[in-house]
């Protein structure tokens, strides 16, 4: 007789009983040993509480007893599943963590350990960093999206949506070579063909791609949006995922420092619909033009080569690739002393690039818009100029704060081989930074309730697949698809019952019930019932649609 330990980790709660524990044990690992039995095999189950305590050693293939010997514990229930025998049903009350322990030298044991493993494969897992966007969060998402193309719409803006996959050459270009994004955290691969492309990590390259193939010969540029997933191989934390969200705006061929100004106000109208225009602060800098950068990036060049050895390792590569204005942009704090008196850049702006920078300020004053300079905002590629800034939030979000930032990239379209200068400004958001923002300040959506909920009455459980069920039913399914119809969002379960209907129904926070029984059926009536209220009414059919959407209206 071989023998296969099996440890099973229970992790403690209050929410149910032992007896819980038990119907595992009878009627989910009990049936899995018998199914091994007759091979010779002989199974023991060794449980212990998540914090160590051994309860016993209580199964075997020839029977086993559930042992309750800790008295000193509060009722429980299994909470974490690490990797359990896949029975779906038992998920809600508890889980096991369970690990197997098979004698190496063995071959029944393997044997068994892989019918076992065979019959109840481990469920598939997320790949890291992902995340699947259940209703409630999809619903946030909604509202982020649907606040950028109101917003959006209003300026003249019309929406687009560029690939998720691009040649990878397009952003080696828009962000540069030395950058973390295209070194470390680009999904990059080698297509069938033989050409390297990867997932798009951001959307301004793609947009601007798209603006030279297809907009370049008119005389007009366009006024773009865009909202949609992007993907960045960062280590994964709290609001920074490997496939996340962006929005933004671009707008082409202005190059007016009142299109930057404009830009800006469109950012504030659209965190001011979000609600949390008061939580965030305006930074701004200039770029000012590319000879003012070219003298500025010498004298930096110089600056900390001097204080070379006091900088981050990632600044002195940063250093010895001629990108002095990234370390501007270093976020560690043993770069933060030394740029602190660094060069800066408004000391060789010409007098055209200062007052074009004085016009912004002054007309932001103007539209009552606050704001700070911040010397050390820059942008460490050439093709920027001029104005940028970011939206920093004053809470909620830790060292990762800033939620959407902007900028004119006039030299971009050129670095992409335009055959004509096209200049730009726009700006993005981090979807789920301003979520996480959202919800700090209790502005958390939720996913829009059903207006109604169809409620077949049937006689009895006994009548669900008889005759008169049938005529209930198909009425049930005309009534449904009549409010729909409408555009009444309506939710209905088929044949089920009665207390499974209004289970979903109340889950679902519908604002009406519908009863449909075979009075009504024969009636062509319907029984409402306001579930807030509690207030209820018998109409036709034909009159339901006009009551609902009054009722909706108030």
């Amino acid at each position: 007789m071989t023998t296969i330990f099996i440890d099973v980790t229970v992790s403690i709660s209050n929410q149910c009983s032992w007896n819980n524990v038990e119907d595992i044990v009878d009627n989910f690992i009990q049936p899995n040993v018998n199914t091994n039995s007759n091979a010779g095999i002989r199974v023991e189950f060794k449980y212990k509480l998540s914090f160590g305590i051994r309860l016993s050693t209580i199964a075997t293939s020839s029977g086993h007893k559930f042992a309750k010997r800790l008295t000193s514990v509060s009722p429980t229930t299994i909470l974490f599943v690490q990797k359990h025998f896949g029975i779906d049903s038992f998920r809600n009350k508890c889980a096991i963590a369970s690990n197997f322990w098979i004698p190496s030298s063995s071959r029944t044991s393997r044997r068994c350990f892989s019918l076992l493993s065979e019959k109840h494969p481990a469920a598939y897992k997320l790949v890291r960093g992902m995340r699947d966007l259940l209703p409630e969060t999809q619903a946030a998402f909604n509202d982020v999206h649907e606040a950028l193309q109101r917003v959006a719409l209003t300026y003249g803006y019309e929406e687009m949506s560029p690939p998720i996959l691009e040649h990878a050459e397009l952003f080696q270009r828009s962000l540069g070579t030395t950058s973390d994004i295209v070194n470390k955290e680009m999904f990059t691969f080698e297509d069938q063909d033989g050409s390297n492309v990867c997932l798009r990590p951001e959307g301004t390259a793609g947009i601007t791609r798209a603006v030279i193939k297809h907009y370049s010969s008119e005389a007009s540029m366009p006024r773009l949006f865009y909202f949609g997933p992007m993907f960045r191989r960062e280590r994964p934390q709290r609001g920074r995922y490997r496939q996340f969200w962006q929005g933004g705006i671009e707008c082409y061929g202005r190059s007016s420092p009142f299109a930057d100004v404009e830009s800006i106000c469109c950012a504030v109208d659209f965190l001011r619909y979000l609600g949390v225009e008061n939580h965030v602060k305006l930074e701004i800098n200039s770029l000012y033009d590319v000879d003012a950068r070219e003298k500025h990036r010498l004298k930096l060049l110089e600056y900390f080569q001097e204080h070379r050895e006091i900088l981050s390792e990632t600044s002195q590569l940063r250093l010895d690739a001629g990108h002095p204005l990234r370390i501007l942009d270093s976020k560690s704090p043993k770069d933060h002393a030394v740029c602190k008196n660094a060069p800066r850049l408004s000391e060789f702006a010409s007098d055209k690039d200062l007052s074009r920078f004085q016009d912004v300020k002054d007309a932001l004053h103007k539209l009552d818009i606050p704001f700070t300079i911040n010397h050390a905002l820059v942008r460490g590629l050439d093709y920027y100029t001029h104005t940028v800034w970011e939206f920093v939030g004053d809470n909620g979000l830790g060292s990762q704060n800033t939620v959407l930032a902007g900028g004119r990239y006039d030299g971009l379209a050129c670095a992409f081989h335009s055959r004509k200068p096209i200049p730009a400004i726009g700006w993005a958001c981090g979807v789920d930074r301003l979520i996480l923002l959202r919800e700090h300040l209790g502005l958390i959506a939720t996913s829009n309730s059903p207006v109604a909920a169809i409620i077949e009455v049937h006689a009895s459980e006994n009548e669900l697949n008889s005759v008169k069920a049938t005529g209930i039913s198909q009425y049930a399914l005309r009534v449904a698809h009549y409010l729909r119809s409408y555009g009444l969002a309506t939710i209905h379960e088929h044949r089920v019952q009665l207390k499974h209907q209004m289970r979903e129904a109340l889950r679902r926070q519908v604002n009406f019930l519908v009863f449909v029984g075979q009075e009504e059926t024969s009636n062509s009536t319907v029984r409402l019932k306001n579930t807030q209220t509690e207030v209820q009414l018998l109409l036709p059919l034909e009159d339901v649609q006009t009551y609902l959407t009054n009722k909706i209206q108030i």
